[in-house]
């Protein structure tokens, strides 16, 4: 029964059920855009100031800049979604970062055809599979 005492439809239940869901979906896609984390964002700072304390300050101003394109990407607009050519575009300044704090050599290269790009994914779900196969594959 529903705050009216009167019992509630199959259609009415349905569209609880899915406002739930979507109300998970939210809930994990929040979690995912939260996968930057402060240790990501306090390593990247420390390695630009690292590169400025030995001189390097081309580097140091090469991570600032990918660091601020990252966080535009994922923090200035208030979308939860994005398309698939945005969330390209910012795995590849957060492979740039992970190549330039570790040192480790490798290529980020996407290949993907023209006419799904503007598809719709939520922020970041590209990123936790980049960042897990460049830190554990390379082990």
């Amino acid at each position: 029964m529903n705050s009216a005492g009167t019992r509630r439809t199959s259609y009415e239940n349905a569209e609880e059920n899915a406002r739930k869901e979507k109300d998970k979906r939210d809930l994990e896609i929040k979690a995912l855009q939260a996968q930057i984390q402060p240790h990501f964002l306090f390593n990247t700072l420390n390695a630009a100031r690292c590169a400025i304390l030995n001189g390097n300050s081309e580097k140091a101003a090469d991570l600032v800049m990918k660091l601020t394109l990252l966080l535009r990407m994922t923090l200035a607009r208030g979308a939860e979604r994005a398309a698939l050519r945005e969330e390209i575009e910012t795995v590849g300044y957060y492979a740039d970062i992970l190549r330039m704090r570790s040192g480790l050599t490798f290529e980020w290269i996407s290949d993907v055809p023209e006419d799904i790009l503007e598809f719709p994914l939520p922020k970041l779900i590209l990123q936790p599979l980049v960042e897990n196969s460049v830190l554990h594959g390379f082990r």
